[in-house]
């Protein structure tokens, strides 16, 4: 599977999701959104962040090859829950943004039970002091690092398409085990530069 020109599913288009939106738009991806706030998605649409704007998670899934989870970490286990229909599909590929990996990865146990194959967990390291759609920027990950938390059941082809599709954004991607991840996070709030 290679990451060219999808069809991508954004849960969440505040500035991380956003960004990727945008990102990806530029690179030729068809963005079609779901947030539960309305004028973030209008304003999605209006500034052609995204291409279209779902009024539902059951509707934003529908027809894409790649969903991200672009919501609060507290957030993960209820969209979890709704986008359940399409997780183990062998040709949807699932990834998240969350900060705290083991939180996604219990929010992911406790809805199916074990982590999907098709579901690669991740981490860009990256922000703004804006905070919103409203900030969003196509080159926000550039030369910054994402991490990636596969286990041993993921699935290799969908952790190279996440790779990939970072990647085309610009960012240096890393691969680490969730407690590695969870533990640097803990103890310093400069994880790119532990990284480096």
């Amino acid at each position: 599977m290679i990451f060219d020109q999808p069809r991508v599913a954004i849960v969440g288009l505040g500035l991380i999701g956003g960004s990727i939106a945008q990102g990806l738009r530029s690179l030729g991806c068809y963005i079609q959104a779901f947030d539960q706030n309305e004028s973030s998605l209008k304003f999605g649409l209006e500034s052609k962040v995204i291409d279209i704007a779902c009024p539902s998670i059951e509707l934003v899934i529908k027809d894409v090859d790649m969903i991200i989870v672009a919501v609060p970490v507290l957030a993960m286990r209820d969209v979890f829950s709704e986008i359940s229909p399409v997780f183990n599909s062998e040709s949807i590929v699932i990834t998240d943004v969350g900060s705290v990996k083991a939180a996604s990865e219990k929010a992911l146990i406790d809805v199916f039970g074990s982590i999907p194959r098709n579901f690669v967990l991740g981490h860009p390291i990256a922000g703004s002091e804006k905070h919103g759609v409203a900030a969003s920027n196509a080159g926000l990950f550039a030369h910054h690092q994402v991490i990636l938390a596969p286990n041993d059941t993921t699935s290799e082809v969908c952790t190279q398409y996440v790779k990939s599709m970072w990647q085309s954004l610009g960012a240096d991607v890393t691969e680490m085990s969730v407690e590695h991840h969870d533990n640097i996070l803990a103890q310093t709030s400069h994880l790119p530069h532990l990284l480096a």
